[in-house]
Parts: structure tokens; sequence; C-alpha cells
């Protein structure tokens, strides 16, 4: 979901709206404009939250409010290149509130490219461990291996968090 602020306009306002009148924030008409009312409602609710009081609805705002496929912060953590030993590659997968994450890393060593992806559910506050395989394609490379990690929400194409690595193998 795009950054909503005074002027917005489309379903995005109108999902906006509807979050706020669900937690009693804005009254007014669900018609997907960010005029002067939502604005107000929305600076309500970012002074009830502890938010910057500024009308913009960015990712801290939408988490709190629930909405949009960003609701939730997601973090992944890719091992250091030191840590890669074998053919697993460990990801560690956080998020603030309890989501369902999907995963695609994509490994690169020379003109060898290939991917590996997992869907996982995460619990607001409790890591969870990801244990991918690496490519037999990959690790038959000798030299740097770079690592893309994209986390997605399950059938959506926005990225939540994305990350990039690499580490070596020697033969």
């Amino acid at each position: 979901m795009a950054v909503l602020q005074a002027n917005s306009t489309g379903p995005e306002v109108e999902a906006l709206q509807k979050a706020l009148v669900a937690q009693g924030y804005f009254v007014g008409a669900i018609d997907g404009v960010f005029g002067l009312k939502t604005l107000a409602a929305v600076v309500y609710f970012q002074s009830v939250n502890g938010l910057s009081l500024d009308g913009v609805v960015g990712p801290q705002t939408l988490e709190l409010l629930g909405i949009g496929d960003h609701a939730g912060v997601v973090e992944m953590t890719l091992p250091a290149p030191d840590a890669v030993k074998g053919d697993g590659y460990e990801i560690i997968v956080n998020s603030s509130v309890n989501k369902t994450v999907r995963i695609v890393v994509w490994f690169t060593a020379g003109a060898h490219q290939e991917h590996a992806e997992t869907t996982i559910d995460v619990n607001a506050g409790s890591p969870a461990h990801i244990s991918l395989t690496v490519p037999s394609a990959v690790r038959e490379q000798e030299g740097e291996v770079h690592v893309h990690a994209t986390a997605y929400p399950p059938s959506g194409t926005d990225a939540l968090d994305t990350k990039a690595s690499s580490f070596w193998v020697n033969r």
C-alpha cells in the first residue's frame, strides 16, 4: 500500500477510512477521498497512538490500523558469510504481528542462478527460523555466491523486506 496523505484518492483511501471508522476515529462518508475529515481522523489516531502528528499514513500508521499487505513490520536476518556451511542456508524472520510470509531467495554463482522458496507463519515477537537448501548447481561452483532474499505477503508482489548477502564456496 502506498503512503497516503491529503488529496490522495482511491480504494486505498477507502480502506483507510473504513479502518478509521472501525476504530472510532472517523465520522464522515467513506468516499475514497483523503479530505479534511480524513486528515483530522488520521492526526487524532496518530496522537492517541504516540505517532508523529504529520497526517501522513505511512508504514507505522498502516500497521497500527491493521490494513494493507504491509500491516506489520517484517524483518529478515541473513546468515553471516562465514556462517554458511554445507548446503544449508538459515534465515531468521521477525514480524511485529502474526503474519504468513513467503520468502524467495535467489542464489547466484558465476553464470548459475537458481532460487529457493518457502512460506512460513511468523508469530509476533517470536523469530521464525527457515532452513533452505542451497541448490546443488550453485554449490558446485567455486567462489562467491551472491544471495538476494525477499519477503512477500503470501499472495502479493509488494516486498515486505529485502536483503542481500554473499558467501564463499571453496572446493
